[in-house]
Parts: structure tokens; sequence; C-alpha cells
């Protein structure tokens, strides 16, 4: 429990609840006999001392509303056993459990505090509610009472009366029972603290039941004489020793005036007491405020000395040092860690000489560190530096120096940085720049032999598509038997070379095609023409080539009067080898069927031209590269002799993709496949009767 509020009594571990009822026994014990004790200075006001910060609100704080029944009767009671009316009792003790838990709800929602009292601001708030605010609200109350009742004839001595004897009993009693209970609820009671327990219930037996008169202003005296050493005592035992003293304080002192041994003697009439009740708020005030602050100041060396910890522990572990330099001129080294001689070999004498740093630092950042003076410095301002330094066995050390001037409390400047030695890390970013370095020189010869390669195929596929077309000529001039007639072998002869010259040629203007794309040198010569006749145009070039496998090609094209805009050769071209391909790959006997739909398939807007085939089909392995230059098929898929270049795809998905479009697959192995050409809506427009006539 750290913030006030309620605690059940279940909530205490069984083997402790008798530790803490024993000190709440003789909290109440305590708060009954001072307040008796008192009462008995003014008769006339005992219907308005207010025991309830002592006899209520610590129970109240501790365990909540659910203790107002048991703290009602407590305070009718002890009411009674002062004032001996039943009537006046049950009035009184009402009236001190309202007042009490106003404290309570005060400092549960308008200041709540820490019922540990571990900070000086709870003692104050407490203080400040429990013992002023809350008792001055009810004092104006019972005074209206007592004033008419007659009781009450001079408001403002009783006023003060009641506020000092309010903070005498709430002081003397309320920290104690904070304290104490609130750390046995975190820890089991130590022995010492049982000791001092018992024995502040002998004193309490001692001068309840024989007070001894005949010593008791020696025991006053020697009371006031022992509060240095109560002050002495609480330095080592901290709040509990002072709660605990003062608690023994304002007894004796209270139990002494009561019998005539008054410190105040030569004051006059009652104010005598009420400067009694002065002088104990005063002492038992100091007594916890110098232990609260003693334990505030026992957290901060506690938490210094953690971070210390922590600071080496990270230092040690990370190679990391840090110094201070004075300015202003920041030549020399105030302070500097002993973990610099594990980092460059040096030690911290060597280093505290003036400008010893230079000595250590590499020629190659010497001459650049020393243009750097103080003055050009400037304070509040975080430098980062990077440097290197020559280890004593020769070796570099990189070094990361992170540093700020700041102006200390008496004006003068300092310089506070550390030191981190970054020779692993460095040695990572200059490998790592080297291999950037080498990687950017082989993309860039990459890319130079690409376009040499580029070039080269261009160069070459040109000047052999001139002889290939006159091998092609010549060979048809023979076969139309313009120099003679032929026999058939003859005729088989030539057939043959011209097949095989269409077929280098095919290749040929394939790897052109290819390196013009690549190179980026293919230029799209876009004018309107009709769609219809380009498909069926690639079907009728293939037809040939079906009629020798076997193979039937069907149109299914339900689009008539539409124009493409586009390069009409580049997508003659596409369709030629989405054909090519499905004819090849199909069976004996099987059908290669082209499909225009518009809208397309897949929702998008524009056209799409589906090749479909019953063939072989493709597999996962297949269809993730089909698109990569040369490449025919994976061993799985493709059993046969392998034909052609592997371009015609390739060539095919950069050509529509030059037109905005993409030209998609679908494939499974044994099942056949459909390639899909899909174009943008905004290459198609109707044609008029005109176009469709001047229309090849």
């Amino acid at each position: 429990m750290t913030k006030s509020g309620g605690r059940s009594w279940a909530t205490i571990e069984p083997a402790r609840r008798p530790y803490v009822a024993l000190l709440a026994l003789l909290g109440t014990a305590y708060a009954y006999r001072i307040n008796s004790d008192i009462a008995a200075f003014w008769p006339e006001l005992a219907a308005i001392q207010w025991g309830a910060p002592a006899l209520l609100l610590a129970p109240l704080l501790l365990l909540g509303w659910r203790s107002a029944p048991a703290l009602l009767a407590i305070g009718i009671v002890a009411r009674y056993l002062i004032q001996g009316e039943w009537p006046t009792a049950i009035a009184a003790g009402t009236a001190d459990l309202v007042g009490a838990g106003i404290a309570y709800v005060a400092t549960r929602v308008a200041i709540p505090i820490d019922l540990r009292l571990r900070l000086q601001r709870d003692l104050w708030k407490l203080l400040l509610l429990a013992a002023l605010i809350v008792p001055a609200l009810v004092f104006l109350v019972t005074t209206t009472i007592g004033a008419m009742l007659g009781i009450i004839r001079d408001p403002l001595p009783a006023f003060v009366v009641m506020l000092a004897t309010n903070a005498v009993i709430l002081l003397a009693v309320v920290p104690f029972l904070l304290v104490w209970t609130t750390q046995v609820q975190s820890r089991p009671p130590f022995r010492a603290e049982l000791a001092w327990v018992l024995a502040m219930i002998g004193l309490l037996l001692w001068l309840s039941l024989h007070t001894p008169l005949a010593i008791i202003r020696e025991l006053v005296f020697a009371c006031i004489l022992a509060l240095p050493l109560a002050f002495y005592a609480l330095t080592h035992y901290g709040r509990r020793g002072a709660t605990l003293a003062a608690l023994a304080f304002a007894l004796i002192m209270v139990t002494g005036s009561h019998h005539g041994a008054i410190l105040f003697h030569h004051i006059a009439g009652t104010h005598e007491h009420a400067a009694l009740m002065l002088f104990l708020l005063s002492c038992e005030l100091g007594l916890v405020a110098v232990a609260v602050a003693r334990s505030e100041h026992d957290r901060q060396q506690d938490r210094i000395a953690e971070n210390e910890s922590r600071l080496k522990i990270l230092i040690d572990n990370n190679k990391v040092s840090p110094y201070a330099m004075p300015g202003p001129d920041f030549i020399t080294y105030s302070f500097i860690s002993d973990r610099i001689e594990a980092m460059t070999g040096y030690s911290v004498g060597e280093w505290q000489k003036p400008k010893a740093w230079f000595s250590f630092m590499a020629p190659e950042d010497r001459e650049r560190m020393e243009r750097i003076t103080g003055r050009d410095l400037k304070p509040g301002q975080d430098y980062e530096w990077e440097y290197r330094l020559i280890h004593r066995d020769g070796s570099t050390v990189w070094i990361r120096d992170l540093f700020r001037i700041d102006h200390k409390v008496d004006g003068s400047l300092e310089l506070r940085g550390m030191m981190t030695d970054v020779t692993v890390l460095k040695s990572r970013e200059l490998a790592l720049a080297q291999r950037e370095r080498e990687l950017q020189e082989a993309r860039l010869h990459a890319e130079q032999a690409n376009r040499a390669k580029s070039s080269f195929l261009a160069s070459m596929s040109h000047e052999l598509r001139t002889p290939m077309n006159s091998i092609i000529g010549f060979a048809e001039v023979l076969n139309a038997e313009s120099f003679g007639s032929l026999t058939t072998k003859q005729r088989e002869y030539i057939e043959d070379i011209a097949d095989s010259g269409q077929h280098l040629l095919a290749l040929i203007n394939d790897i052109l095609d290819m390196s013009k794309i690549e190179a980026g040198r293919f230029e799209l010569n876009e004018e309107l023409g009709d769609l219809g006749p380009i498909i069926s145009g690639s079907a009728r070039l293939n037809e040939r080539e079906a009629a020798k496998r076997g193979v039937t090609i069907e149109i299914d094209n339900p689009v008539s009067n539409l124009g493409l805009h586009a390069d009409q050769r580049s997508i003659r071209q596409i369709l030629i080898n989405l054909v090519s391909n499905a004819v090849k790959f199909s069976h004996a006997g099987g059908i290669v069927r082209i499909s225009v739909r518009r809208p397309p398939a897949a929702g998008a807007d524009g056209i799409s031209i589906s090749v479909s085939d019953q063939g072989i089909g493709m597999g996962a392995e297949t269809l993730a590269r089909i698109f990569e230059p040369f490449f025919q098929g994976s061993g799985a898929d493709f059993r046969h002799k392998r034909e052609g270049t592997g371009l015609g795809l390739a060539i095919s998905q950069k050509l529509a993709e030059m037109h905005g479009g993409k030209v998609t697959i679908d494939s499974e192995l044994g099942r056949g496949t459909v390639v899909t050409l899909i174009l943008p809506e905004t290459r198609l427009h109707a044609l008029e009767p005109a176009a469709r006539q001047m229309t090849p």
C-alpha cells in the first residue's frame, strides 16, 4: 500500500495480524492517555477536544470505511472515559468520526498522501489537512454550539488550544501507526522493533498505573536534554525511530505537565499549557521532519549508488571513457576514467598532461584536430567528433567523442564528454563501404558488358539478316523452277533450305528485337488498325505448322468494328508468338482457340485476347520463370526437343508493357495452358466504315 486508501484486515498476512493489532492497541492507548491528560488542563473545553486524528484517522487511513463502525464505538467509549456522560460522549464520538472521515476523504481525493510518509510533502499534507484545516472546520461548528450552550466564552484561546492539542496528538500517534503498520505489511518485524514496542508499552503502563511523582520533574527535564540524542538516534533508525521518540516524548511531557512539572512555569494562566503544546508540536514535528528528510536522502544516495553501479557496468562493457576538461581553453583533463588505459594503452597520468591527446592521435587526423581551439566551441551545444588514436602497441583505435560545454554553479565552463572505442564498428563500416564500391564497380562493368552484348547481338543480327534473306529468296526462286525443272529430291532439298532459312531468320529477328528492347532503342510506330485482321492473320501464319502437327486453330471473336491504336507489327508479333507456342505444345488432334473478350475476364477496362491449348501445360517451377529471356522450361515440364531461342514470351511481355498492357499465363501440368494479352481501354477505338476499308 503506497497511497492513502483502505486495506481490509484480510489483506494483512495472518502471521502479522497480532503485531498490527498490538500496534493499534498501543497507539489507541497512547492517544487516550495523552488526550485525557490534555483534557484535564481545561475541563471546561473537554467537550471540544478532538481526539479523532489519533483514535480514528490512522485506522481509517489504513483499513478504509469498513472500519468505521468499530472506530465509532471506540470513539464513543473514549469520550465517555474522558467526560463521564454517555449523551455527550455519543455526540462527541460521532462528531469525531465525521471529522476523521472528512480528513480521510481529503487525503484520498483532494490531496492524496503516501501512508509510508517517505517524502516531506506527505508529512506537510497530513499536518495541513488533519491538524489544521479539518480541525478548524470542526471548531467552527463546535464553537457555535458551545457558545449557544454557554460552554465557550472566549473563542480565540479555545481555538489555539484545540489546534495545538490536536497537532500534538496527531504527530505523536498517527505517524507512528502509519509508518510501523505499513512497514510490517511489507516485511516481518525485526526483533529489535518488537523490543522497542514492548518498551513503549512498559513506559505507558508505568506512567499510567504508578506515576513517579517524586521524579516526574527530573524525567521531564531529562526528556528535554535527551532531544539531541533523539535527533541523533533517528539518523540511524529513520522514521521508525523518530515516530517512537515522538510518542515517548509527548507522553512524558504531557504527563509531567498534568502533575505540575511545567516547563514554562513563568507564563501565567492557561496559556502555559498552550505554550507547552506548541513546544511539543515543534519538537515532534522536527523529529518526524528530520527523519523523513533522512529517508529521502538515503533513497537518493541509494539511487546515486545504483546509477553509478549501472554506469560503471555500462562503461566497463562498452569501451567508454567519460572525462571532464576545465574551460575556457580545454587543454587538460580534470577527470578521465581509468578505462582509457584499457582503450589506448596510455595511463591516466599520461592523459592528464596538457594537450596529451595530440601526441596519441594518428597523423592523418592530428592536423585537422589541431585547427580547432576552445574558442570555436559554444556552450550548451552538443558535439560529435571522430578521429583515430595510435595505441601503445601500434594499432589504430577509432574514437567517437561526444561532448558538450556547460556552465558550472560558479559560472566557469567545463567540457564534459565521453570517448567510445568504435574500432570494431568502424572496421565494419569501412568494409561495408569497400564492398559497396566493389559492387558499384561490378554493376557498372555488368551494365557495360550488357550494353556491349546487346550492341553486338544487334549488329550481328543485322549482319546475318541480309544474307539469310538472300538465301531464302534464292531458295524460293529455285523452287519456282525459274532456271529449269527440278527433280523430286532437289525440290525437297530446296524446301529444307527455305524452311531452315525462315527458322534462322525468325531467331535472328527475335534476338534483334530483344537487343533493341534491352538497349532502349525499340521504337513503336503507332497507328490505328482493325483488330480483326490482326487476329486472323496470326492464325493464318501458323496454319501450316498446325496442319503438320494435326492441330486445329479456332477463332472466337464476338467483337467487331473495333480498331486498335498501337504498333500493328508488335501486336501481330505478340499474337503470332502466343499461337505458335500453343501449336508447338499441343497434342495431335488438339485445338488451339483464340478468344477475344471485352471487357477482359479479369474485370479491368480494356480488351483481352486469350490463346488456349490442351497441350502438356506447365508446372509451378516453369511458370515462375516463364518470362525470363532464353528460358525454355524446366526439365520436369519439357522432355521433348526444345525449339527456338526462348525469347518469344519475354519479347511479348516487353511489347505488351510498352503498350500499357500485360501478358498473363494460367497453366496446369498435363491439362493445357491459357495465355492472355490484355490491352488498356485507351487504345481501343470504334472504326468508321472508311477506315475499315482502308485497313490492310
